[in-house]
């Protein structure tokens, strides 16, 4: 049995995944074992992965015929796994030479931790960037995960493989869904550590811009996947309400993205979204959203008229300048529960300089939060109009269901009022 397995899902990797492997071939800990799963390359990564393995017993390889997604993929892996801690590497990623030697040392110095994070050197083409992380020796499992709902913590580390296979990875989605296993992972930690071995982590141009697709409105399902987890986990009220917020949070941000990006959009992935939108809206438990949040401009659930909360958004959107049409904000994660990139709203569309107009007749800055916050206060009325107007309604059917009520109770009273006078 080994000490460490290291699952790597391996996808036309054929550029990189020499760089991990041998990053791995050159461990100062050398009881490992490498689950190097292919999911359907096409461009020779398979046969690259099959020479390591006739070199090197540690090394072992899996061959998909179907591609899966990485999710699916680890969980192949997962199921080879002999280890007793459980880390996974990225085919374009690579590890430094002491790394899982750093990670199973504080694993052994403390029988507590269940979770032990690396340090992330992030790889530019011109530059490196450590990721940072808070300044900790411990956390608990409950503020690990809470921690890592912003990406405080990253979800690059290793866990003891019991935890692992009780929570494999979540194939709910195949983007953003396996951020919720590095989650939960640290949820049901006992003690989350980190040591000082590093996880470099190659940043392509791909990955640090979000791209537009119909994929993106994945991020809602994987976010009630990960509720429901926390559910069965027996995560206490608190912790749900914080989960609640960012969930909140991440459906504006997604009707962000159907703003900006819908033109690109096909009629049928625009009508998809919407409807995963308005699912999710009246899903959400906006009673555990703190006031000052329900209360906000361009956040206010206004339920339950789904029609009432598209036109808040769609005013919001408008009257924030800057948006260039890029999604994505407020940290989307990316894919393996790694943190996400350059999720700024974009700064190419400024309006006119110092609120004054700017050419073309476009509206300065100013003029633009003046409509907005009049178009806002017309919701407003709006919606005060609406609930007045079902209050009203409302009291009248209860009011005659009352008076329908009572009609026999009284018509038998006078029977019984007449029959004793006589």
């Amino acid at each position: 049995m080994s000490k460490v397995t290291v699952l790597m899902a391996c996808w036309n990797a054929a550029a990189y995944v020499e760089k991990a492997l041998d990053s791995l071939l050159a461990q100062t800990h050398h009881d490992f074992q490498a689950v190097c799963v292919d999911d359907a390359s096409a461009d020779g990564t398979l046969d690259i992965l099959r020479r390591y393995a006739a070199k090197d017993n540690r090394i072992e390889v899996v061959a998909l015929s179907e591609n899966g997604g990485q999710a699916h993929a680890r969980n192949v892996g997962l199921t080879q796994a002999k280890g007793e801690y459980i880390c996974m590497l990225d085919s374009d990623d690579w590890l430094s030479p002491d790394a899982l030697q750093q990670a199973v040392a504080v694993f052994e110095a403390y029988p507590d931790t269940d979770s032990v994070l690396f340090q992330v050197e992030e790889v530019y083409a011109d530059h490196t960037r450590r990721y940072p992380l808070p300044d900790f020796e411990r956390m608990t499992g409950k503020e690990a995960f809470e921690a890592s709902l912003t990406w405080a913590l990253h979800g690059l580390y290793m866990v003891r493989a019991d935890l692992h296979r009780q929570y494999p990875y979540d194939e709910t989605t195949r983007a953003y869904s396996d951020d919720n296993t590095t989650r939960i992972h640290y949820l049901r930690s006992r003690e989350v550590r980190q040591c000082g071995g590093i996880y470099y982590y190659r940043q392509h141009a791909a990955s640090v811009t979000h791209g537009v697709s119909v994929r993106r409105f994945d991020h809602l399902r994987a976010n009630e996947s990960m509720r429901r987890q926390m559910e069965e986990a027996g995560a206490d009220d608190r912790l749900l309400s914080v989960y609640e917020r960012m969930r909140w949070l991440n459906l504006i941000d997604t009707y962000m993205f159907y703003f900006n990006s819908r033109k690109e959009l096909s009629a049928a992935d625009r009508a998809y979204g919407l409807s995963e939108m308005h699912r999710v809206w009246g899903s959400i438990e906006t009673w555990r959203i703190p006031r000052s949040l329900r209360l906000k401009p361009g956040y206010m659930p206004l339920r339950p008229m789904w029609w009432l909360f598209r036109l808040q958004e769609e005013i919001y959107f408008a009257g924030k300048p800057g948006i260039s049409g890029k999604p994505g904000i407020s940290g989307i994660s990316g894919i393996s529960g790694k943190p996400g990139i350059s999720g700024k709203p974009g700064i190419s569309g400024k309006p006119g300089i110092s609120g004054k107009p700017g050419n073309s007749g476009k509206p300065g800055k100013e003029n633009k939060k003046l409509l907005f916050y009049f178009a806002f206060l017309s919701l407003i009325r709006i919606f005060a109009l609406s609930l007045l107007y079902n209050r009203l309604k409302n009291k009248k059917e209860d009011d005659a269901n009352h008076c329908s009520n009572l009609a026999p109770e009284f018509r038998a009273h006078r029977y019984r009022a007449s029959h004793q006078c006589q």
